[in-house]
């Protein structure tokens, strides 16, 4: 396992306008899935005095049409809930929320944006609220502060760019020159793994690394304790958060009764094809497992919280993602408040998904997702983050917060991928965020055995047992695959074994969880990695 960390230098990527503008070309059929449009600035509504930077424009981005995300502060202040809805009201629209029985109280509140009764027709945007709120709050004896309207956000389209549509997609615009040429030009082929798994030494407390992908699977190196279904737990691989599950499927219920939602019910990933009718295996089905496979060989002694938010096609939604950082916040409160459980403790935050913000300015201090974020930190929580697979220098979120300008706590880790020459991957994304080069080509991890497609061997002779390479079948539990999204599990496991390495030297064994205890730890432990 190669990890490298690095301290890039912000005047080696000088901004392009043809990098900014830089977003991948996403399928019809993947937006209609999940009620989502391209923001193409040059088309959309624009209001004088935003962005407030001076030679600031929007950029391109990807968010749901009939979803806007508001900090709870502002949609709880009375004042600033009754110039939103006089707003809304003044477009003829109406706002639905959820109850919030999942929802912890400083989470982000998701409005499902309908048209009124009796309204005029009208193609309800997102994007156009958000201007129409924005030129509201500049108005004389305005009931909207532009500092609160700063923070009010769409709701965008997460990806993990390994392919957005369960069909062949290039992501990256450079086709083949991607995926190094194995069986079929494929970037995923199942392979065997001769050994044993890993031994796992027995700790007073294992470091925890939250993984929000798509899932677990079936594998028998991955053991999964679920709280929900009783019984005791026994030091098993992998954990699952049922009352996190359950506030992203309260949110998405929420959502579907204005747009098309993909809903996410449990911890298991699924579906295998985003097409019954062709059997292929969607585009990111095992990613989730796979990422905790190279977390099962890379530091055994740890342990996984796995959450499911992202979809077998390869999209998530922010507002699940939020939704889920603050239900992890929670956790980590409880763990470090007096006479706390240890065992509630995130030690990492290893993120193998991300999105192009349409105002990075912005996004790096004053959004919603940099807020949580900031939180986890100022805790000691480690966040790591795939840089993405696009092969532009255009800012990645969240692996982008890592150089926005840091209070207490350890930074953000943007992870970059590399080949096992020790070069830079082609498709990787690269910038001043980049802190830290992980093996990312041709990564051997866990797959899901139970997984197999409609693809099949080109020579089959039965009555001998002999057929040709079926490329499809992962009944191996094992496949090599490439991507940023495996080389922030490794950069994440060597947070982990460094974090143990200080526990171990301060004989302290992970049980003080206190905040400065934690944030210490944290940052000895990326000293040690530097």
């Amino acid at each position: 396992m190669v990890v490298r960390f690095v301290s890039p230098d912000p005047d080696a990527y000088p901004a392009s306008d043809a990098e900014e503008s830089y977003l991948p070309s996403f399928p019809a059929e993947l937006l209609e899935r999940h009620g989502a449009r391209v923001l193409k600035p040059a088309d959309g509504m624009v209001v004088a005095g935003w962005p407030s930077e001076r030679s600031s424009r929007y950029l391109p981005t990807v968010y749901r049409t009939n979803v806007l995300l508001m900090p709870s502060d502002a949609w709880n202040d009375g004042s600033t809930r009754t110039g939103i809805e006089a707003v809304l009201r003044e477009m003829g629209l109406q706002a639905f929320t959820s109850r919030g029985e999942f929802r912890p109280p400083d989470a982000p509140v998701a409005l499902a944006l309908a048209l009124r009764a009796g309204a005029s027709a009208r193609i309800i945007d997102a994007w156009e609220v958000l201007q129409r709120l924005r030129e509201a709050s500049t108005r004389d004896r305005a009931t909207l502060d532009p500092a609160m309207v700063r923070r009010f956000s769409l709701d965008h389209l997460m990806f993990t760019g390994v392919g957005l549509t369960g069909v062949p997609w290039d992501v990256t615009g450079l086709g083949e020159r991607v995926s190094g040429g194995r069986a079929g030009g494929r970037s995923r082929i199942p392979v065997s793994l001769p050994g044993p798994a890993p031994a796992r030494p027995a700790l007073s407390r294992r470091p925890t690394v939250l993984v929000p992908d798509s899932g677990t699977g079936s594998h028998p190196w991955l053991d999964v304790y679920d709280p929900s279904q009783g019984g005791k737990f026994r030091d098993e691989f992998i954990v699952v958060a049922p009352d996190i599950q359950a506030a992203i499927l309260e949110n998405e219920k929420l959502l579907a009764s204005t747009a098309p939602t993909e809903f996410l019910v449990g911890h298991r990933d699924g579906p295998m094809t985003t097409d019954a009718l062709i059997g292929e295996v969607a585009a990111d089905a095992g990613h989730g497992t796979f990422i905790a496979g190279v977390i099962r060989q890379a530091a055994p002694r740890a342990k996984v919280l796995a959450v499911r938010i992202v979809h077998t096609d390869g999209v998530a939604y922010l507002s699940d993602t939020l939704l889920m950082l603050h239900k992890a916040l929670d956790r980590v409160r409880a763990a470090q408040k007096k006479n706390g459980d240890p065992e509630l403790m995130i030690d990492v935050i290893s993120f193998s998904i991300g999105y192009f913000e349409e105002w990075p300015t912005a996004a790096k201090y004053t959004s919603q997702l940099a807020e949580v974020v900031g939180k986890l930190t100022e805790r000691g929580v480690v966040v790591v983050a795939a840089a993405g697979n696009n092969a532009t220098s255009r800012e990645f979120f969240p692996a982008a917060l890592s150089t926005r300008l840091q209070g207490k706590g350890p930074r953000v880790i943007g992870v970059g991928a590399l080949n096992p020459d020790g070069s830079k991957a082609l498709f990787s994304n690269e910038g001043a965020y980049v802190s830290c080069w992980a093996d990312g080509v041709c990564v051997v991890s866990t797959h899901p055995t139970d997984i197999d497609g409609s693809e099949t061997p080109d020579h089959h002779a039965p009555a001998l047992g002999r057929k040709g390479f079926d490329p499809d079948c992962f009944s191996s539990g094992f496949a090599i695959w490439d991507g940023t999204s495996f080389a922030a599990p490794q950069a994440a496991s060597a947070v982990l074994n460094a974090l143990m390495a200080v526990a171990d030297e301060e004989k302290t064994r992970f049980t003080t969880c206190t905040r400065g205890a934690t944030r210490k730890r944290a940052e000895a432990a990326l000293d040690l990695l530097r």
